[in-house]
This record gives structure tokens, C-alpha cells and sequence, in this order.
């Protein structure tokens, strides 16, 4: 796809078309109902394994010392689950006339559209499953090496004409034509994807409470059983 502009153009482009700032961010889907089904799918069990251990240890001689490493390790794996489940959520691009801003978790790249050289649309090969894309803002400070941050965005926002305006002003240092994506997002391809990803990890997430949580309710009266007995 031809540049529409040459030096400077993705400055050029937010100055006339980003005069108020807009933000982008992940789908619903992918950055709030899958993170909390994996948090829950990977947290149910590991809290089970932690009962489990608890009750491996009430006849040892040195029980509250286990019984407190245990409970401390199931709140340093919650902790990181739940850090996990924030890192999806606190996802966002702001692009203003002036910069793009892209916040992670713990992070937030200030890009000026000065040093915006354009975008990369890489391809991500997979050892097993089909192979995806990466969307990323190429941009250099003088003197310093080329960067490609990656852009946080909803895969239907690749059909706002704005968003298509900006990056079709700019060249692509990808290996994958901006055609391709445009293509992709306009077929509602993303949206599928990320249907596909819901479900089973839906089905997955009620497999395991199915399979856990009575082991976990039988688990927790062993526990109260001799919690009693040793009052």
C-alpha cells in the first residue's frame, strides 16, 4: 500500500486527523473475559494442590510451619494469577496530534510523532497452530536504534477510517502487507478467533470447577475435622 506522505508524515497526519486524543484498546473478549477464565482455570486447582499439601502435613512434626509456607505460596501464585489478569486489562493506546502512547502493565511509552518511522505488520510463526500477526509502531530517537513497540488496539478498529488513514500514510517495515490485516479485520476474522478462544476456554474453566470444587469443599471439612480434633 502507497505512502500518502514522506518526512515526518505520521506527525503530519495525527496533527490534521488526531486534534482531540483517542484511545484504543483490546476487545472485551481478549482483555477482560479471557484473562479472568484463565486466572480462575489456573487458580481452582492450585488452590486444591495447596489443600491437599495442608492435609499431607497435619500428623508432621513441624505442621504450622508447613501449613503457613503452603498458605504463603498459594497467596504469591494468587498474587501473580491476579497480576496476570491485570496485565490484559491495563492495555491501552492514546494517540493525540502530538504522540502515540502505548500503556502496559507496568509501562508507558511516550512515542513523539516525530520519531514515528511507520509500522510492522510481523508474521508470528507457531511450532503447533495457526500462525498470527503482530502489530507494532517502528520509531527512532536520534541517535538511538530503531524500536518497534507494539500496538494495543480492538481488531474491529482496524475498520475505523481514521486508524486506516494513519497507518496507511506510513511505510511498513513488516513482513506481512497492511492489506492483509485490513483484509482479515474487514472478513470479521479476529472476531471469530476470539469467539473460538472464549469458548473453549469457557469449557475448559467449568471442566475444572466440575472436577475441583467438590474436592475442594470435601477437602476444607477434612481439614475443619481436624482442626476439631486437635482443639
Amino acid at each position: 500500500m502507497e505512502s500518502h506522505y514522506v518526512a515526518n508524515n505520521c506527525a503530519e497526519y495525527l496533527s490534521k486527523f488526531y486534534i482531540l486524543p483517542h484511545t484504543y484498546k483490546s476487545s472485551i473478549v481478549m482483555g477482560v473475559f479471557v484473562p479472568i477464565l484463565a486466572t480462575i482455570a489456573l487458580t481452582v486447582p492450585t488452590t486444591l494442590a495447596v489443600l491437599l499439601d495442608l492435609l499431607d502435613y497435619r500428623r508432621h512434626p513441624n505442621m504450622h510451619q508447613h501449613i503457613g509456607l503452603s498458605i504463603g505460596s498459594l497467596c504469591v501464585i494468587i498474587f501473580f494469577l491476579c497480576f496476570f489478569l491485570l496485565s490484559f486489562i491495563w492495555r491501552k493506546t492514546v494517540i493525540t496530534r502530538h504522540s502515540i502512547d502505548i500503556t502496559l502493565t507496568l509501562s508507558k511509552t511516550n512515542i513523539p510523532a516525530n520519531t514515528v518511522l511507520g509500522y510492522a505488520v510481523d508474521s508470528i510463526r507457531q511450532p503447533k497452530g495457526p500462525s498470527g500477526t503482530r502489530l507494532s509502531i517502528v520509531h527512532q530517537e536520534a541517535g538511538k536504534q530503531q524500536i518497534k513497540t507494539r500496538f494495543t488496539f480492538d481488531p474491529d478498529d482496524l475498520n475505523d477510517p481514521k486508524l486506516r488513514g494513519l497507518f496507511m500514510s506510513m511505510s511498513n517495515y513488516g513482513d506481512v502487507p497492511l492489506e492483509e490485516l485490513m483484509d482479515d479485520a474487514s472478513n470479521d476474522k479476529y472476531p471469530r478467533l476470539e469467539k473460538f478462544v472464549l469458548a473453549g476456554l469457557l469449557l475448559l474453566t467449568l471442566f475444572i470447577l466440575w472436577l475441583c470444587v467438590p474436592l475442594i469443599q470435601h477437602t476444607l471439612e477434612q481439614l475443619h475435622s481436624v482442626a476439631n480434633a486437635v482443639s
